[in-house]
């Protein structure tokens, strides 16, 4: 809110935060952000849980980075971990008892695997773009401890559970520009192209960053939202 705040006055406000916690979904601060009509950045370090490329221990993070970008007919929010899968859409799978559709990360052999079972045993996620990812989770943790002066992934790794985070929270208001009509027309000449190429499966759509997920979410709000029946016991045990 306060990022949203000094863009507001200023054109752009920025926000580092340190000694912090888990965000949870990283998404949702991008969505407030394009509800108050602002362009956001935002980006967390980590524990440890990937290895730096060519290496065998995790040493970075899979820092959790977001952008949106406010439009009248649905924003655009990216919000993507720096990992191929997420540890939650990892541990998704494991409940499901199903493997992930690509590698995503390595076992205790140092093979890559798309097993979640063997993929948690030591927590070694594959970045991105694999060292492409790995560069990009590093830059993402040296601007998070230094913006913040806070703690790197390698500080947090050293501590008993994940707490003490460093967070960057950047904001533009895009009316100082005065040309809604440009950027809107922009916008929407860059989506339509995006939805107009021939799918790989037929029968497939092309989204657009964060349009998935808007659909997912109005699903969920007219018919419920879909829990892991063990989770959901667990639930269960906890309340009773």
């Amino acid at each position: 809110n306060r990022a949203i705040e000094l863009a507001k006055q200023h054109g752009m406000g920025l926000v580092a935060l340190r000694n912090t916690n888990h965000w949870m979904r990283g998404g949702t601060y991008g969505q407030l952000a394009a509800d108050a009509g602002c362009i956001s950045i935002l980006f967390t370090n980590t524990q440890p849980n990937m290895p730096p490329w060519g290496g065998k221990d995790s040493r970075i993070g899979n820092n959790p980075f977001i952008v949106s970008i406010p439009r009248e007919e649905g924003h655009i929010v990216l919000d993507m971990a720096i990992s191929q899968f997420a540890f939650g859409k990892i541990n998704d799978y494991k409940l499901r008892g199903k493997k992930l559709p690509f590698p995503g990360g390595w076992d205790a052999n140092d093979e890559l695997s798309n097993d979640p079972e063997k993929i948690t045993v030591k927590e070694r996620g594959l970045p991105i773009g694999y060292w492409k990812g790995s560069a990009l989770s590093i830059v993402l943790d040296m601007l998070a401890t230094l913006l913040a002066a806070g703690d790197s992934t390698y500080k947090i790794g050293l501590k008993d559970h994940e707490t003490g985070i460093s967070q960057v929270y950047l904001c533009i208001d895009p009316t100082v520009f005065d040309d809604k009509e440009l950027q809107d027309k922009l916008i929407n000449e860059i989506i339509a192209y995006t939805h107009d190429v021939e799918p790989m499966k037929p029968g497939d759509k092309i989204y657009f960053p964060g349009e998935r997920s808007a659909l997912t979410k109005k699903d969920n709000l007219k018919n419920g939202m879909p829990v892991s029946d063990s989770v959901w016991k667990k639930i269960l045990e906890l309340s009773s």
